[in-house]
């Protein structure tokens, strides 16, 4: 075959898989977190103010279905969890509201009351946002029994754990009724980060349950994941654009000191350092 018979062959295979070339890129733009086809809400204003006192008797929360039927994600995916967890969502101008009603008995597991504990080995709940819904970003908040907040940002290297470095503001009230318990939480929107010409926003909820050793998620995940994995978040549409978004600074003072002495010559020394981050 000569070189100008192969020259021209060329342009006719390259014409006959641009078709699914461009099927493939298609297919990439579009989205593909695969629970967002099943799992899927809407979020609605609230009416009215909403008091954080751990009650939901507010009737704007009367005035939303709850998310049910959370999924068994640890130590297996098989079955239901053994107690199950609800879940409304508001919003208004100002913040998110999210009220959890928790089935549950007996005293509360914890470990801790320290802030930033995170949720291994004690009873609470957990909120994962993604504003940009790309799955590369996004936040988690982990509140527990007895009112102790933890938070994080997530990124696609959080698969490998989560340090509860970051912080920001937000409220939250939880309180016992016996056979459950009710969070009620405020995630100020200026306390994240986000596009309000984005109406589609990742979402899941987390259940930790640490009498029963369980731990389950709004939407299925596999137990070979992390429960805050951005990959497996439900849908959270708006019906309209989100609120503007407001620029958030926090200030966090520090005091440091250290004394030191040296044994050969009994001579102490004492550092110390003030500032803010």
């Amino acid at each position: 075959m000569t070189v100008q018979k192969i020259l021209m062959k060329r342009p006719v295979q390259f014409y006959a898989i641009l078709p699914f070339l461009l099927l493939f890129q298609s297919a990439i733009g579009q989205n593909t977190v695969p629970n967002q086809k099943d799992f899927k809400l809407t979020i609605k204003p609230a009416k009215m103010t909403i008091q954080l006192d751990g009650v939901m008797d507010e009737a704007a929360w009367n005035t939303v279905t709850a998310v049910t039927d959370f999924k068994k994600k640890f130590p297996n995916d098989i079955g239901a969890p053994k107690k199950q967890t609800e879940v409304k969502f508001l919003y208004d101008d100002k913040n998110l509201y999210f009220g959890f009603k928790v089935y549950d008995s007996g005293t509360a597991i914890t470990r801790s009351l320290k802030r930033d504990v995170g949720h291994d080995g004690m009873d609470g709940v957990g909120i994962i946002l993604d504003p940009t819904n790309q799955q590369t970003n996004g936040f988690y908040f982990v509140l527990s029994t007895l009112n102790v907040q933890s938070e994080d940002q997530l990124t696609g290297s959080s698969d490998g754990g989560i340090s509860y470095s970051w912080d920001t503001k937000w409220f939250s009230m939880t309180k016992d009724y016996g056979n459950y318990w009710i969070a009620e939480i405020a995630i100020p929107l200026k306390s994240i980060r986000y596009n309000s010409e984005n109406k589609n926003w990742g979402v899941n909820f987390v259940r930790i349950d640490a009498k029963n050793f369980e731990y389950s998620t709004w939407t299925r995940i596999g137990p070979n994941f992390k429960s805050y994995d951005l990959g497996y978040t439900g849908l959270m549409k708006w019906p309209s654009n989100p609120p503007a978004s407001n620029n958030n600074v926090i200030l966090l003072p520090y005091l440091t000191g250290g004394i030191s002495e040296d044994k050969s010559t009994s001579k102490i020394e004492t550092t110390g350092n003030v500032g803010f981050d």
